[in-house]
C-alpha cells in the first residue's frame, strides 16, 4: 500500500508540480535572459568602442589639417615674393657653378 499512497500524493499534487515547474522555468528563463543581456551589452560596448576609435582618429586627422585661412595664407606667400628676394643675374642650378663670378664672363 505504500506505493499506492505515494501515487495518490503525486496525483493530488499535480497542480503544485506544474506550478513549481513553471516557477523554475521562469527563473531559468530570467537568468538566461539577464545573461543574454550581459553578453549583448559586452558585444555592443566592444563594437561602440571600435566605432568611437575610428571616429576619434578621423576627428584627429581633420583637426590636424590646416584651416582654409591658413591654406590661403600659404598660397599668398608662394605667389607674392617680397622685394629684395633676388637681385638678378645668373642663377646656378647644377654643379657647374664657377668658383668666382668673374670666371663666367671669361668663359664666354
Amino acid at each position: 500500500m505504500g506505493d499506492l499512497e505515494e501515487m495518490r500524493k503525486l496525483v493530488n499534487d499535480l497542480d503544485g508540480q506544474h506550478k513549481r515547474e513553471a516557477q523554475m522555468y521562469a527563473g531559468g528563463y530570467r537568468a538566461g535572459h539577464l545573461s543574454g543581456w550581459e553578453v549583448g551589452y559586452t558585444h555592443a560596448h566592444h563594437e561602440i568602442a571600435q566605432v568611437w576609435k575610428a571616429l576619434a582618429e578621423r576627428v584627429r586627422r581633420t583637426a590636424s589639417q590646416p584651416t582654409y585661412a591658413e591654406l590661403q595664407a600659404r598660397r599668398l606667400v608662394v605667389l607674392v615674393r617680397p622685394r629684395g628676394d633676388h637681385e638678378g643675374g645668373p642663377v646656378w642650378w647644377g654643379a657647374e657653378r664657377p668658383a668666382v663670378v668673374g670666371a663666367v664672363e671669361e668663359g664666354k
